[in-house]
């Protein structure tokens, strides 16, 4: 079996990689690094990578090529293995892709599901704090009680309740059926249309 693609690249000398694709190097074993506007040489190369001293940047044989030649760290690992003549499994390259491509959904997922979390515990935080303003001194008077007031009550635990749901979660799969019913739920677009125009109304 073909070693991994990543496996076989980063096994080239750091150094045989800079000298193939013409970048010198200086007596201090220093070149010019390709992500900053390096007017003197401050990568330090090593065996198996460099290291920007100014901008601070890692870098391997895969991402040096990728950024010498505008590419994805893929893409940039295939070019690298075929100017070494290295043997490429091309089943490892879709599996490669199709990881990536997974991560990069799951990521963009996370930051989704993360962006409903922060608006459902701000939407609670401020009926909590519109019921406890807005309370009326007596039982009595409930029914002059502010609409604020009214709006807190009927909605503080629905969200509390959500939000204990996604707490809960014990999987992706749990979180994703989550967000789902949350992207569904017109109770919660209701409730935030009703706070916003609120909002607006609060400010006028």
């Amino acid at each position: 079996m073909i070693p991994d693609l990543f496996e076989q690249v980063k096994a080239i000398p750091f150094k045989d990689v800079l000298s193939f694709y013409g970048i010198q190097l200086d007596r201090g074993q220093f070149a010019p690094c390709l992500f900053h506007g390096d007017k003197h040489p401050s990568m330090k190369a090593y065996d198996d990578h460099g290291y920007c001293f100014v901008c601070h940047t890692y870098v391997d044989g895969p991402k040096l090529v990728a950024q010498l030649f505008g590419l994805s760290q893929l893409e940039g690992a295939k070019r690298l293995a075929h100017d070494f003549g290295l043997r490429v499994d091309e089943t490892s390259i879709e599996e490669i892709q199709q990881r990536r491509s997974l991560l990069e959904q799951r990521e963009r997922e996370k930051a989704l599901i993360s962006q409903m979390v922060d608006s459902l515990t701000k939407m609670y935080s401020l009926l909590n704090h519109m019921e406890l303003k807005y309370a009326p001194c007596k039982p009595q008077q409930l029914h002059k009680a502010k609409k604020k007031y009214l709006l807190a009550v009927n909605y503080r635990d629905l969200i509390g309740s959500l939000l204990d749901e996604w707490q809960y979660s014990r999987t992706d799969e749990q979180e994703r059926r989550w967000f789902s019913r949350m992207c569904e739920n017109p109770e919660i677009y209701t409730l935030g249309k009703k706070l916003k125009k609120l909002e607006k109304e609060g400010k006028k």
